[in-house]
């Protein structure tokens, strides 16, 4: 879109912050770092500059939180309905806590040692490790690579899409699947898979924290790393 604005930021985050990111209309890139460093790159875009003023794009941030948010003024007439897409390129700390709602494109995470929470995404989901998450109505799968599990697990649920899960060999989890529609494919050598009822249950190693997915529209396919 011509018309476009930049947003950038540097500063810390604690250990543990605390990362929201809602409603922004186009892909969401996060990297991971060992340190407290934050970088923060948002471009945002719209048809013509009357639309660009119709919203902004929020950054909010502390020590202990970064909050980024689309805000419209949609009580002006001329702002209700406007053609307009941004684009949010995050460096955090592996160790935040990151929760994503209501993103209208790709998202991509690196490594999290924290839970991680989504919540409509309209885009693809791809995550390069991640120990603990909540993620719900994504539209178009998810790829994931799971290391170790925090005892809380996962619970992802209403995918539109694949979901592709690679393993390690250290790996002990036990996935609960329910509510398949298509097919399940287990190449991990570690997976065990078992026919559980209308579902399956696949148990990965021993001592398993519990990896949950349900209403999946897709093929579930778990390999290894």
């Amino acid at each position: 879109m011509p018309e476009r604005e930049e947003i950038n930021k540097t500063f810390q985050l604690s250990k543990d912050a605390r990362v929201e990111i809602n409603g922004i209309g186009g892909t969401v890139e996060i990297e991971t770092t060992e340190s407290g460093n934050a970088e923060v790159h948002i471009a945002r875009s719209a048809a013509t500059r009357a639309e660009l003023d119709c919203y902004q794009t929020v950054v909010e941030q502390n020590a202990d939180s970064l909050t980024i948010r689309h805000e419209q003024y949609s009580s002006r007439d001329k702002c209700k309905s406007i053609r307009s897409r941004q684009q949010v390129k995050l460096l955090l700390p592996r160790t935040a806590e990151i929760s994503l709602n209501t993103i209208g494109g790709d998202v991509t995470v690196g490594a999290v040692d924290n839970v991680i929470r989504l919540n409509n995404i309209a885009g693809r989901v791809r995550i390069a490790q991640a120990q603990a998450a909540e993620m719900s109505n994504l539209a178009q799968g998810l790829s994931m690579s799971i290391t170790r599990l925090e005892e809380r697990g996962m619970r992802v649920s209403n995918i539109a899409g694949s979901i592709e899960l690679s393993v390690s060999s250290s790996l002990n989890a036990e996935v609960k699947i329910g509510g398949l529609l298509g097919y399940l494919f287990t190449t991990a050598p570690n997976a065990q898979a078992i026919k559980d009822g209308s579902g399956y249950r696949i148990l990965i190693g021993s001592n398993r924290a519990k990896i949950a997915l349900s209403n999946i529209t897709g093929n579930v396919t778990i390999r290894p790393i």
